[in-house]
Order: C-alpha cells, then sequence, then structure tokens
C-alpha cells in the first residue's frame, strides 16, 4: 500500500528522496520503495525516519485503511466500531485533528474526546 502521507511530509520538510536516504543510511531507491509501498521499515528505520521528518513512528503500522484516510473515512471506520474509537486515540492521541478538529463535529466533542 502506498504510503503517500510519507511523500508530503518528506515534501512538506523540503526534502529529497536522497537527502532523506542520506539522514537514515539507505539508497534513495529505499526510500522510493517504502513510499510506494514496495517495502516496509524495520523497527531501527522506522524511528529514524520519524525522527528526521518529526512524526510519531507507529504511523508506519497503523491499519493500512487509516495511514491515507480523510477525516471522513476515519470518522466512518470508528462510527462501525474499527478500531474502537477510544482504544485507537489513546494508543494515537496525534490522530485527535483527523477525528475532529475543523470538521462539523465542533468544539464540544474536542473537549469530550480530551476529558
Amino acid at each position: 500500500m502506498k504510503r503517500t502521507w510519507l511523500a508530503d511530509l518528506r515534501g512538506k520538510k523540503r526534502m529529497s528522496q536522497a537527502a532523506l536516504a542520506d539522514k537514515v543510511g539507505v539508497t534513495p531507491g529505499h526510500i522510493a520503495d517504502l513510499e510506494t509501498g514496495r517495502r516496509d521499515p524495520g523497527g531501527k528505520l522506522a524511528l529514524q525516519i520519524a525522527i528526521v521528518l518529526g512524526f510519531p513512528m507507529e504511523h508506519f503500522y497503523l491499519p493500512s485503511y487509516l495511514q491515507n484516510a480523510s477525516k471522513k473515512v476515519v470518522r466512518q471506520s470508528f462510527e462501525m466500531g474499527f478500531p474502537p474509537e477510544e482504544k485507537f486515540l489513546e494508543q494515537y492521541p496525534h490522530y485527535i485533528d483527523k477525528t475532529v478538529g475543523g470538521d462539523e463535529r465542533g468544539e464540544k466533542e474536542i473537549q469530550l474526546i480530551h476529558s
């Protein structure tokens, strides 16, 4: 499965595949393979990339249907119970912006989730 989120994060840092590869000690082709889903990173490489790009490494290991999901898809998956919202947000609190902020659910619901 493609990791468009990884390429997007790298782009936001204005970093080429070659620059990221140099920082984490792999080839640019390896980074390309990670972004296209042809390869999966080991724990050490996932951590190194996460540190360089500034995101939680567990993002590599989220269920595939949530990795590139829109807020609408994430909300729908929670409504169906896949995964249970409370447990998911407990483990991946940085995903809160995919569930509330900036959508029609409003500030009141943000307070409920954080309480």
